[in-house]
C-alpha cells in the first residue's frame, strides 16, 4: 500500500478490518465485528509472535477504507495510528514470501 502520509513511500501491511467492520484491541488481542452485530471475534495470528501491549482502543472503518496493522506490532506504523486507510491506497495482495528463508514460500 501507498503510505497515506509520506508521499511515494511504500508499505505492506495485514488488511484486519473492512469496511462496515470494528476493530479494537483488547488484552493484547485483535477483535472484529460487522456493524450492527453483537458478536465479536478474535483474530488468529499466528503470523504475530507477541500480543499487542497498549491501551484498549477502539474504531470504526467507514466505507471505502481497511484497517491495516503490521505484523510487527510493536513498532509498526499502521492504522492505529493513522486510522482507516482509504481503499485507493491499497495496491495489491501479498502471495509470496522471500524472507526470512525459513518462512519462504506461498503466504495464506
Amino acid at each position: 500500500m501507498r503510505d497515506p502520509l509520506r508521499r511515494g513511500e511504500t508499505e505492506i501491511k495485514r488488511v484486519v478490518g473492512l469496511p462496515g467492520e470494528w476493530v479494537a484491541i483488547v488484552e493484547g488481542r485483535v477483535l472484529v465485528r460487522r456493524e450492527g452485530s453483537s458478536t465479536w471475534r478474535a483474530l488468529e495470528e499466528p503470523y504475530v509472535r507477541h500480543n499487542i501491549s497498549e491501551r484498549p482502543a477502539m474504531w470504526f472503518v467507514p466505507e471505502g477504507h481497511v484497517f491495516v496493522l503490521g505484523d510487527n506490532r510493536e513498532r509498526s506504523e499502521d492504522s492505529r495510528d493513522w486510522g482507516p486507510v482509504p481503499l485507493n491506497l491499497v495496491m495489491g495482495k501479498v502471495v509470496y514470501r522471500y524472507s526470512p528463508w525459513s518462512r519462504r514460500g506461498p503466504v495464506r
